[in-house]
């Protein structure tokens, strides 16, 4: 029964038991020119949707309209971030790291970042494994040439700082034994031609990206397999096993005849 004595329906008070209700404060605005704050306070009832009737049909409508709307604008905003591939957002990271780098060692973290996110493998591992010392030099070898900038892709820094790793690993093979931890780090990477500064130097300077750097090494690698030397074929046959590309039936130190009828048998493999 109500106040006035009417009676409240089923329908109604069944509603009235499930009616909620939000109370939301709003934090008062700070007085200006001794003006009193503002507050607001914002009272939110929800109710259970109703089932039939004229108000059934509105209440659908209404649902259908906000979600046509929520789709309209997450279209829009997919729209927007379209415009920046993440591809170039990566790019404008690689710049902005690449920008940073100091002839410091406290850059060394900064082109790990940059060496990683480009998949210039080698350069990683140089930044990884070279000392204070021998990192500083290189970096000087990439500050101090500001006008022969990377391009502005992704792939274009990678190769950028995969061939400043290779030339200066390889001009100190030419003045002299690079340290222990960096011929390693070339042996792993090149495999047989790891040892042999020429060959090194000139495979980098044909190569114009990461990737074809690297069908320069496969093939070279596979052209020591027919070596003389036993240490280059077997460093050779490691390398080319390790990326599952070493010819089958092959062994780098099984007599001369074998090892030539073993890569004629695995020639239209290696094409």
């Amino acid at each position: 029964m109500t106040a006035g004595g009417n009676a409240t329906s089923p329908a109604k008070a069944a509603n009235a038991r499930r009616t909620r209700s939000l109370a939301i404060s709003a934090p008062p605005r700070v007085p200006r020119d001794g003006r009193p704050a503002l507050a607001c306070a914002i009272c939110i009832e929800l109710l259970p949707a109703p089932k039939e009737g004229d108000e059934a049909a509105a209440h659908a409508e209404a649902v259908a309209k906000v979600w046509k709307e929520a789709q309209e604008q997450a279209e829009a905003v997919a729209s927007r971030i379209a415009l920046h591939a993440p591809e170039d957002v990566v790019a404008l990271a690689l710049r902005l790291a690449f920008e940073g780098l100091l002839a410091e060692a406290s850059s060394r973290a900064s082109l790990v970042y940059v060496s990683t996110a480009t998949d210039a493998s080698f350069a990683a591992d140089l930044a990884l494994v070279a000392s204070d010392t021998e990192l500083v030099a290189w970096l000087h070898e990439i500050v101090d040439h500001p006008q022969d900038p990377p391009g502005g892709s992704v792939a274009a820094f990678g190769w950028y700082v995969e061939r400043s790793a290779w030339r200066h690993v390889i001009a100190q093979m030419f003045t002299g034994d690079p340290p222990p931890a960096i011929e390693a780090t070339v042996l792993r990477h090149a495999g047989a031609i790891g040892r042999l500064a020429t060959t090194l130097e000139e495979a980098v300077d044909a190569s114009s990206d990461v990737a074809s750097l690297e069908r320069r090494f496969v093939a070279e690698n596979l052209a020591a397999l027919e070596d003389s030397s036993a240490a280059s074929r077997v460093r050779a046959f490691d390398w080319l096993a390790t990326r599952g590309l070493a010819p089958a039936g092959f062994d780098p130190l099984a007599p001369s005849e074998a090892r030539r009828l073993a890569l004629e048998g695995a020639e239209p493999r290696r094409e």
